[in-house]
This record gives C-alpha cells, sequence and structure tokens, in this order.
C-alpha cells in the first residue's frame, strides 16, 4: 500500500487570492477616496464663488 496523498493548496493559488483580495480592497478604497474628493473639490467651488461674490 503506498503513503497517503495530502490535499494541500499550492501557494500560487493562495498569493493569487491574496493578490485578488488586495486588488478588490484596492479598488472600493478608491471609489471612497474619490467620493470624498467629489464633495470636497464642491465645497471648495461653493466657498471660493461666495467669497467672490462677497468682495
Amino acid at each position: 500500500m503506498e503513503g497517503v496523498a495530502e490535499a494541500f493548496v499550492p501557494m500560487d493559488f493562495l498569493f493569487r487570492d491574496a493578490r485578488f483580495f488586495a486588488l478588490v480592497i484596492f479598488y472600493c478604497a478608491s471609489i471612497v477616496v474619490l467620493k470624498f474628493l467629489k464633495r470636497a473639490y464642491e465645497e471648495y467651488r461653493l466657498l471660493s464663488a461666495a467669497a467672490k461674490t462677497s468682495k
């Protein structure tokens, strides 16, 4: 009887999954940051427009 072969996940699959997870996290973080920057830009435009009209 031959030895028992263990089932294991090769390291390349683990690294591929980790890279995919990092890509998804980066993509989600980019969306959140872009929304924040867009809102900050809109507030800046409103403030700069108000400053121009008050002069």
